[in-house]
């Protein structure tokens, strides 16, 4: 073996090709997270963030029905109206987590996992919950969750969604029904 060639042409190839096999997607994209009723949500795909965000507003604690502790927390999300439309979400706390912010200041941030579902694509991941208010997408999907499943292109927008998919009612009243159906069986 050559000076600087590590692994061999043949095993070189198939990497690459594995690489290649994986869905490509843009800088945004909008997200489902079923398991929190949430559905159409821009995000922000960065490689730069090591974790993934959500805006959340009015986190409180309570004992879950499982006896841990559980988040209670508002989502709002803007479905093109003059009112924000706002869903109150319930998870199992993940604890809470050190966070550089994009600020470069240090934050103590809650942590719940839940599914995240791009396109075709459904996996679960941890989310800090975060203010995120200043910030045009409401979320940020972090290198940890798009790790070895995506690749990447910067130039481009929404090639895995859909860019005119709103929050609207009907649609988070379909999915929620959706949810429960699902789980009831």
């Amino acid at each position: 073996m050559t000076a600087g060639k590590s692994a061999k042409p043949a095993a070189r190839r198939r990497r690459t090709a594995h690489h290649l096999s994986r869905p490509i997607i843009g800088w945004r994209e909008r997200v489902d997270l079923p398991e929190l009723g949430i559905i159409g949500l821009k995000a922000k795909i960065d490689t730069g963030a090591r974790t993934s965000a959500l805006h959340v507003e009015n986190i409180t604690t309570f004992t879950g029905p499982d006896g841990r502790e559980w988040l209670r927390f508002e989502v709002p999300l803007d479905n093109g109206g003059d009112r924000p439309q706002t869903i109150v979400c319930e998870a199992p706390s993940g604890g809470i987590r050190r966070v550089k912010s994009s600020t470069g200041h240090l934050q103590r941030r809650r942590v719940i996992t839940t599914q995240v579902r791009l396109g075709e694509f459904r996996t679960r991941i941890e989310i800090t919950l975060a203010d995120r208010n200043s910030m045009l997408h409401p979320m940020l999907l972090g290198r940890t969750a798009l790790r070895n499943h995506f690749l990447i292109n910067p130039g481009c927008s929404f090639l895995a969604s859909d860019r005119r998919s709103s929050n609207g009612r009907e649609q988070t009243e379909a999915m929620r029904n959706a949810i429960y159906k699902e789980s009831r069986r």
